[in-house]
């Protein structure tokens, strides 16, 4: 069913998947749907941390991240067990407040 693995990816992208061959096409569409629901869809973003989860809410603290050519980004200054860190080190910091989040990461 599926191709061999990618260092970068669950599957690899070449040569082309034959059981799912609009791959990006569903992802694009169930994005479309759920930001029709009211959904904040967010990529090129790191949760830095989970600042507090209680019955309040949530507050997080992210950063933008500046997407790569291969669609695959190098762990960013904020993850302390990276040797290799260090990219988007100039990207500020913010924090946000949620009721509730969903994290959606591979």
């Amino acid at each position: 069913m599926w191709y061999p693995a990618d260092n970068l990816s669950v599957a690899s992208n070449l040569p082309p998947m034959v059981v799912f061959p609009k791959f990006s096409e569903f992802y694009s569409r169930w994005k479309e749907d759920l930001i029709s629901r009211g959904v904040h869809v967010r990529l090129s973003t790191e949760v830095t941390r989970v600042v507090e989860r209680n019955k309040a809410g949530v507050i997080v603290k992210l950063i933008k991240r500046t997407p790569k050519p291969d669609h695959h980004n190098p762990n960013s200054e904020h993850v302390p067990s990276n040797r290799d860190r260090g990219a988007d080190a100039g990207a500020e910091e913010t924090e946000e407040h949620y009721d509730e989040i969903v994290l959606c990461v591979l």
